[in-house]
């Protein structure tokens, strides 16, 4: 993660119950598309794609070379193949 965003993030759960959830705190359950109900009702004129942002960011741990079974135990992805995909926006080594 980001240096920048681990910071934003620490002081984000340090204003928080140890128990509550870190995005949308209060809260009291979890659905697939929160993310993205989020972005959309907080809509700017910027063009930003929760899809886009997965994508990033799974590039980018592949590129860090996160070991696969922790990247895949932190994007909730089940298994190697669901990374194939992400492999044509890597640079070639």
């Amino acid at each position: 993660m980001d240096d920048h965003w681990q910071a934003v993030l620490r002081r984000a759960l340090d204003e928080h119950d140890p128990d509550d959830w870190a995005f949308r705190p209060g809260r009291h359950s979890a659905s697939s598309g929160q993310v993205a109900d989020f972005v959309r009702r907080t809509a700017t004129d910027l063009d930003i794609r929760p899809a886009r942002m997965r994508s990033t960011w799974l590039c980018q741990r592949l590129e860090q070379d996160i070991a696969v079974d922790a990247l895949l135990a932190q994007s909730g992805l089940q298994t190697y193949a669901a990374l194939d995909r992400y492999r044509s926006f890597l640079p070639v080594s």
